[in-house]
């Protein structure tokens, strides 16, 4: 059988099925990868002084050129002053040991390594990897930097910082760092840029080249693979910048407060052959294509669209949700129908605490489709990355987390009210705090 890949007829024949079926056909769903973000480092036992190692760092330990001769304990504690051992380790077959620094380390504790010579030891420190990045906008085309290695015994030399933004490129990346501090700049594929040899300090920022907008960037030490992200804020303005992948699958789209655009004008410049969206019909239970005098009409609170993608134009289809300007406000409220309803999340939060807020009882909630991309919303994946099922039923007490900006199957039990939250928001930042989200 073809993928939703082949055309939007085909999207709209499988969602009727699914639709027509029995719940078991219902609850069947897609799984989505995690990635592990550990580094790997080889280190020599007789060249050990004092040496600082990562929690998540695997370490491949060699004894000189002669290798070790069996099984070597990691003991805590100093040359002299040993004590329990921590980790009794194999030597491989080629004479060097290695392991993970695990949570049977403690922060700030000295190791052995204990070769089996009273004169031959080699000692590591272990500490929290962490790095500590901020962006300091002092107007719209100019601002600082400030990198801090932040673990416990951080190493002393020059190191190399990956910075990625989603909606920057790599070239926009390179003209924003241009003090001669940063030694060199390199592109290292797309969206990403490496800032050799950088030290704690602040660095000039110039945003001249880029559109005034709230970006949030994500750093990386190279060696160590500690993370960070910051956010600058140049556009007040309380718009989110949202992205969904052009791949031919289907996503959703979420409204989680009154908005300020029509959808044609919010999907208007989105030019992709054959991009087709459709609304979920409670009343029906069933999908419509939008077309028409659908795209004049502005989403109401809590509406969700799907999205079939092509897969034709560039590779991510990219576009802004503007949330209604208001001084004071009551907040608005969703109406949903006994049986399927497809909405969006009112906030970050448990699906529970979100979809049982109404008049009417929520009793499962079905996370079919991925959702948007945010700079500004870690979105925890399909409920399946979460829990192993795609399918929530209320009073199951599975930690789970919602996305604003997506749409989930929610099956009411009575016909009712869903409430919104977001009112009354002049900024960004008044639009984030209701929907808690956290930009830091």
């Amino acid at each position: 059988m073809e993928s939703n890949k082949t055309n939007r007829s085909v999207f709209v024949t499988l969602v009727v099925v699914i639709f027509s079926i029995s719940l078991l056909g219902i609850l069947l769903a897609g799984v989505s990868g995690a990635t592990d973000n550990t580094s790997d480092r080889v280190i020599d036992v007789q060249e050990l002084g004092d040496e600082d190692v990562f929690f998540g760092e695997q370490l491949t330990v060699t004894n000189g050129s002669d290798g070790f001769e069996g099984a070597v304990r990691i003991k805590e504690g100093i040359p002299g002053d040993d004590g329990d051992v921590v980790k009794t380790v194999r030597r491989g077959a080629d004479g060097t040991i290695s392991f993970e620094i695990t949570d049977d380390f403690a922060d700030g504790a000295h190791y052995l390594v204990d070769t089996g010579s009273d004169e031959e030891y080699g000692v590591l420190w272990v500490s929290e990897n962490r790095i500590t990045v901020s962006f300091t906008a002092i107007d719209n085309d100019t601002g600082t930097l400030s990198y801090t290695d932040a673990s416990d015994h951080p190493r002393d030399e020059p190191i190399d910082l990956s910075v990625t933004a989603e909606t920057i490129s790599a070239a926009e990346l390179e003209t924003m760092f241009t003090e001669s501090a940063i030694e060199s700049v390199r592109t290292d594929g797309y969206d990403t840029l490496i800032l050799e040899n950088i030290t704690s300090g602040e660095y000039d920022v110039d945003f001249s080249a880029i559109e005034p907008e709230n970006i949030r960037f994500f750093f990386e030490r190279v060696d160590t693979g500690a993370t960070d992200n910051a956010t600058v804020f140049r556009e007040p303005d309380p718009v989110f910048d949202v992205s969904i992948p052009n791949d031919g699958e289907v996503y959703t789209v979420g409204f989680p407060g009154p908005i300020n655009d029509t959808y044609g004008e919010i999907f208007g410049s989105v030019d992709h052959e054959g991009l087709a969206m459709y609304q979920f019909n409670s009343s029906e239970q069933a999908w419509q294509l939008m077309s028409g005098t659908d795209f004049d009409a502005e989403p109401t609170e809590l509406d969700a669209v799907a999205i079939a993608t092509t897969g034709n134009g560039t590779d991510t289809i990219r576009f802004q949700i503007p949330f209604e300007v208001q001084d004071v406000a009551t907040p608005g409220s969703h109406s949903v129908s006994e049986g399927w309803n497809f909405v969006s999340a009112s906030k970050v939060e448990h699906p529970e605490t979100v979809f049982r807020a109404g008049s009417s009882d929520a009793t499962v909630i079905l996370d079919r489709f991925e959702g948007t991309s945010s700079p500004f919303v870690e979105d925890e994946g399909l409920f399946e990355t979460q829990t192993g099922s795609n399918v929530y039923f209320v009073g199951s007490n599975e930690s789970l987390e919602v996305n604003p900006f997506k749409g989930y199957f929610v099956f009411m039990q009575d016909d009712g009210e869903l409430p919104s939250i977001v009112s009354g928001t002049e900024t960004f930042l008044d639009v984030a705090k209701q929907l808690d989200i956290e930009l830091e």
